[in-house]
């Protein structure tokens, strides 16, 4: 009897998978692109053109004239939100322990539209890179690669997708340093927020990794927080956030004027108060209000080119 009903279970289960929508609705996918994260990165790359890249001699159009800053936006939009989906195809095991109400692909969409969804989104993003320079085409082709190494082989090793997510983090800022003329451009600033976003993401990426422990681990993930423990884990965190707070005192040195002062009255402080909640923290619950206080942190740093 229990047999039968297993069965008669699995048939209706096949059954739904079948008839499960190819692309599904918008809103459906409007979730798997993760929306805030995409508002981010928009917002990132306005501020670096409006406060990064100055035409003194008319040279240069308006911020919101730039036809290849456009383009650019468009393709790091694309390639992040195909990166989104294609994390999510290969992650519905894990995220159905983690977080089973966000899983979307298999419950509201097929697999193969959702793949289908990916490639279509990454051809898009080539098409606007390559248009507006064969350069940002080059480096969009490569952030794809890596994406899907990421989520298919990467990801479960220790501390390699870490650093692979966070090097991505910070391409996606000093990329719009490439189509413009050096004298256009405050390329040390630049460089400094990339940096910046670089350590932040990295340490966010392995906080993360610490609070997914619990699935990462039924599914023979090789993580920093599943091989190394909890506490060592800890511990290297500590030594990525020591490394950042190091690199904006160097800022204060290197640079005058309100960045400078922004860096050391309102980002170190934070990042300190980071350390201390890491130190104290224990559950599920309190890594995951870390993630959303280091991408907080993440935000206000970037903010923090418009006092450049």
């Amino acid at each position: 009897m229990t047999n039968f009903v297993k069965n008669i279970i699995n048939q209706k289960s096949h059954t739904i998978k079948m008839y499960l929508p190819i692309f599904a609705n918008v809103f459906v996918w409007w979730k798997m692109i993760r929306p805030i994260n995409l508002l981010i990165i928009v917002l990132t790359q306005i501020s670096i053109r409006i406060f990064c890249v100055i035409s003194k001699d008319n040279s240069l159009p308006n911020w919101y004239e730039d036809v290849i800053f456009w383009k650019i936006v468009a393709a790091t939009l694309c390639v992040a939100a195909a990166g989104y989906v294609i994390n999510d195809y290969y992650d519905i095991k894990i995220d159905i322990i983690n977080k089973p109400k966000d899983v979307v692909i298999g419950k509201k969409i097929h697999r193969r539209g959702a793949i289908l969804g990916h490639f279509c989104i990454n051809f898009i993003g080539l098409l606007f890179g390559f248009s507006a320079d064969i350069k940002i085409g080059i480096i969009c082709f490569f952030c794809e690669f890596f994406l899907w190494a990421y989520s298919s082989i990467l990801k479960p090793l220790p501390l390699v997708g870490n650093v692979l997510i966070g090097f991505l983090t910070g391409s996606s800022i000093y990329i719009l340093s490439i189509p413009y003329d050096d004298n256009n451009i405050k390329s040390n600033s630049i460089l400094v927020f990339s940096v910046f976003a670089f350590f932040i993401t990295i340490v966010r990426e392995i906080i993360k990794d610490m609070e997914d422990i619990k699935g990462d681990e039924m599914h023979q993930c090789k993580t920093l927080p599943i091989v190394l423990g909890i506490q060592k884990t800890k511990n290297i965190v500590y030594v990525f956030t020591i490394s950042l707070i190091l690199l904006l005192f160097s800022v204060y040195f290197s640079f005058s004027g309100f960045i400078a002062l922004y860096f050391c009255i309102f980002i170190i402080p934070l990042l300190f108060v980071f350390m201390y909640l890491l130190n104290k923290a224990i559950h599920k619950q309190e890594y995951h209000f870390l993630s959303i206080f280091a991408k907080m942190i993440m935000f206000l740093g970037i903010l923090g080119m418009i006092l450049i």
